[in-house]
């Protein structure tokens, strides 16, 4: 199944008039953290690490303390792109470094779903990098 999310002109002018309506300190304090950061470091490897927070977070708690947290904390990381293009089997090999991270939880769902993605961002030759680091918010 492939799903293709076209985001339209008349979209993004219902979200801003969204925003203007239910305006707020919270949603303004979330901005300026979460979206007009400043010193972001954009390349491959902090992709593919947000892009696996993101899979196993949505698949099990990942607070500071659990196995995710934890993982997601290791210094260096242990999935670079490097390391993971280096590998004939990219699935196979992000799953095996999961479980040596006590990450067992859909171990063959995220590792297939990950290595899927990091495909499409090779096959596209990592145009998302180039979007991320010229596309920029702008608040309604």
């Amino acid at each position: 199944m492939k799903i293709t999310w076209i985001i339209e002109d008349d979209d993004i002018q219902r979200i801003r008039e969204f925003v203007n309506k239910h305006n707020n300190p919270f949603v303004e304090i979330r901005i300026l953290r979460n979206v007009n950061r400043q010193n972001i470091r954009i390349d491959k490897d902090s992709v593919l690490k947000h892009m696996l927070m993101c899979l196993l977070a949505t698949q099990q708690r990942s607070g500071p303390n659990t196995p995710v947290g934890l993982f997601m904390q290791k210094t260096p990381f242990p999935l670079t792109i490097e390391n993971i293009e280096t590998n004939d089997d990219i699935e196979n090999f992000i799953r095996i470094t999961l479980q040596q991270n006590g990450l067992n939880r859909y171990i063959n769902r995220i590792p297939k779903f990950c290595a899927s993605n990091i495909r499409y961002l090779q096959k596209t030759k990592w145009q998302l990098l180039e979007i991320l680091k010229t596309n920029t918010f702008t608040p309604c």
